[in-house]
């Protein structure tokens, strides 16, 4: 007997081609169905699969569906189509060149960020991330993504978590996305180093604690912090800004990535203001007229 084609693989297709030919549309979910001649439960069923993927987005204020970046995993043939890579590589090149970090463009797909764009400085032992290359988008992982979006998606966001976080990792993680918000990018730290500038310290002494009053909020081995203590040396794993479209939505974010980089935390304020500065020409180059819409935004 003849191996058929499976339906759902079918129906799958047929929807992501209807969104492909009629993208200017912005169809709902019933109008998809009746475009497609799909039964509503079973078009339900495969956009809710496909937005599962991040192979199509849903906006939650219309209902109108699209299709989604997780497409860009499929190929190199899908992340050259788009136009944000080109536009945000001249920016990461010159980034990646004044902070020598690996700098990357990721969008998220769903219940990940998937990496449009990256580009390595010229020294060797740089963070290697190939395009279409996916992470999970969860805590600690793409604050600067979801720090202005609204109180359910944040909530989306901490509920994604690799455990189940307690009440109060689940309120550091709140302050530290209100510190994002403030300062317009966000730090993620392997582990503090546990010494001050200007002093020699025992290597086989424990590490100095912070004080109380200034938690780093340890999780999954990797700290997102609401306060740095001044002139404290840390390792940093990335920074990163989000680029706003011109409704005042993240339409993708800007990271500089690093492994073991150690640096001061005036240096980390200063790298953090250069990829925040990077994202902001971004948005120009986007086409986002400035407005204040980043406050204005609910949170």
């Amino acid at each position: 007997m003849p191996i058929k084609p499976a339906p759902a693989v079918l129906r799958a297709m047929q929807v992501l081609e209807f969104l492909y030919r009629d993208h200017a549309a912005a169809p709902t979910m019933s109008e998809i169905a009746r475009r497609t001649g799909l039964s509503k439960a079973t078009c339900h069923s495969v956009l809710l699969a496909l937005s599962e993927g991040g192979y199509v987005r849903r906006d939650p204020k219309s209902l109108v569906y699209s299709l989604g970046p997780g497409l860009i995993s499929l190929g190199s043939a899908a992340s050259s189509s788009l136009l944000l890579p080109a536009i945000a590589r001249s920016e990461m090149e010159a980034l990646s060149a004044a902070l020598g970090v690996t700098t990357v463009a990721a969008v998220s797909a769903g219940s990940h960020l998937v990496a449009i764009s990256t580009v390595s400085p010229a020294q060797s032992f740089q963070v290697s991330l190939p395009v279409g290359q996916m992470v999970p988008f969860a805590p600690p992982l793409g604050a600067a993504f979801i720090a202005w979006s609204t109180k359910r998606e944040i909530e989306a966001w901490l509920d994604r978590a690799p455990r189940r976080l307690t009440e109060d990792e689940r309120q550091h993680f709140g302050e530290a996305l209100s510190v994002v918000r403030e300062q317009g990018y966000s730090v993620t730290l392997s582990e503090p180093l546990g010494r001050h500038l200007g002093r020699e310290v025992d290597p086989t002494a424990e590490a100095t604690p912070l004080p109380p009053s200034e938690p780093i909020g340890k999780f999954g081995g990797v700290y997102l912090p609401t306060s740095l203590v001044e002139d404290r040396t840390y390792r940093l794993t990335q920074l990163s800004a989000p680029v706003f479209d011109r409704t005042g939505v993240v339409s993708l974010v800007i990271l500089g990535v690093a492994v073991g980089l150690e640096l001061t935390t005036a240096q980390i304020a200063s790298y953090g203001d250069q990829v925040r500065q990077a994202a902001s020409r971004l948005e120009l180059a986007i086409g986002r007229i400035p407005d204040g819409s980043k406050d204005a935004l609910e949170v």
